[in-house]
């Protein structure tokens, strides 16, 4: 028997396959610290404040970041890390980040941090962010250069070009970037002592992208 393209039985399986490479991710000092000062960026560029939907929020790590900018925040999180989280009394939901429960234009932003190369669709991903979100998106994404492009769960860690494509492709415009990299000072703060000199002799690599985008019009060309 033949199926119709759009029949999304085998699909559902895939990604109840997929729900094995999930981890926890417990917050720790370093990556806190390179969030704090993204937040802090990002402040200065998006004055207005409003609700913040954190994607990928892990243990909610963020939400005291946020609430102390001026954001309302919510988070979204899967497997161990959401019953942690509403273990603290986090405001998360558990759900997958492409198929979000909400209606559209819910929040003023989405955060998204070490998430869309989580997805297998990057493209269908950064249009559902699209659709949940009223204005910005902010997105912060690996390096591949610095991470490397594989890893548990890791399934598309993309250059900034591609980034940017697949942004414009979905609907964002970009009204700032930043790439953080191995020479920025909260990065030289999260290594050992005895690892920094030798860091500092070694050459300036991207270690994540930054992007601050408006919600615009998908482009198609």
């Amino acid at each position: 028997m033949v199926v119709g393209v759009r029949d999304y039985h085998h699909f559902d399986a895939y990604l109840d396959a997929l729900d094995t490479d999930i981890y926890s991710q417990p917050p720790d000092a370093g990556h806190t610290l390179w969030a704090s000062q993204a937040i802090k960026w990002l402040a200065e560029i998006v004055e207005d404040r409003g609700t913040v939907l954190d994607v990928g929020c892990g243990q909610g790590f963020c939400k005291n970041l946020f609430e102390r900018a001026g954001w309302g925040w919510q988070g979204v999180t899967r497997g161990e890390d959401f019953t942690v989280a509403k273990e603290n009394d986090r405001p998360v939901y558990d759900m997958d980040m492409t198929f979000l429960g909400f209606e559209d234009q819910t929040f003023d932003m989405i955060f998204a941090r070490h998430v869309l190369e989580h997805s297998p669709f990057p493209l269908l991903t950064l249009m559902e962010w699209h659709r949940v979100a009223r204005k910005h998106l902010m997105l912060v994404a690996p390096a591949p250069e610095h991470w490397g492009t594989r890893g548990l769960n890791h399934y598309m860690v993309l250059q900034k070009s591609h980034i940017e494509w697949l942004l414009e492709r979905s609907g964002w415009r970009v009204i700032a970037r930043d790439d953080f990299t191995n020479k920025h000072g909260a990065y030289i703060m999260t290594l050992k002592r005895e690892d920094i000199e030798t860091a500092k002799q070694t050459d300036e690599v991207v270690v994540e992208h930054r992007f601050v985008c408006e919600r615009s019009e998908p482009v198609v060309r």
